[in-house]
Formats: structure tokens, sequence, C-alpha cells
């Protein structure tokens, strides 16, 4: 869990903290950051809430009236697994380029492979 600048707790995955990735259109389970099967922390990056408050509603609802658990297991079975996201190999070359431009991204990406960009 992370805090934000104003001391509120948010167990959103980072990923979607840090604007790395935006809310999805469809409601997808969380696999990466899911403790069961995902659909809690999948309705929290939807709605953009804490997983906790989707967690503690299902728990509260199979207590209460039983009809959490059973919920929880038709949401898992109808709602769909994340779409894969693009490797970073797949991202690094538009398929748009004419050749000319091809070759200038072919060398600009291999001198920047050559780089040693990382902070031993």
């Amino acid at each position: 869990m992370a805090r934000d600048g104003g001391g509120v707790v948010s167990n959103l995955p980072t990923k979607y903290e840090r604007g790395e990735l935006d809310r999805p259109d469809k409601l997808y389970r969380d696999l990466e950051s899911g403790k069961l099967g995902g659909v809690c922390s999948g309705i929290a990056i939807r709605t953009g809430t804490p997983t906790v408050v989707w967690r503690l509603a299902f728990i509260f609802t199979t207590l209460m009236w039983g009809v959490g658990l059973p919920l929880y297991a038709i949401l898992w079975m109808i709602m769909d697994k994340p779409p894969k996201q693009p490797t970073r190999s797949q991202r690094a070359l538009p398929d748009d380029l004419s050749p000319d431009d091809r070759e200038i991204w072919e060398a600009v990406k291999g001198d920047m492979e050559s780089l040693d960009l990382r902070n031993d």
C-alpha cells in the first residue's frame, strides 16, 4: 500500500498510481496484484477506490446475507483476464515507418542499446 500526499492509504497497484497505465474502459480481473482471483483488485482499478473497500464489502455481504461469496464467484467467472500489454520490444518499432525512417530508427536503437544506463 502507498500513501499519497494527503496521508490517504491506497492499495491500487503502483503502476496505476504512477500513471503508467490508464484505468481500463472495461472491467478486468487484476491477476498481478489480486489475492484470490483478482476480482476486488480489478473492480478497485476500474472505480479508482482502494481494494480493501471491495474486499471488506464482499466479506460483509457474505457474513450478513451470504451473497458475497457467490457474487464473487460469479464475477470471477464472467470478468475477463486483462489484455496482454505489448512487451518493450514490440513497442520499440513502429509499423508505419518508411524505409529511410526505418534505417534511422535502427541506427538510433543500436546507439541506445550500446549505452550503459544502469545505476551501479
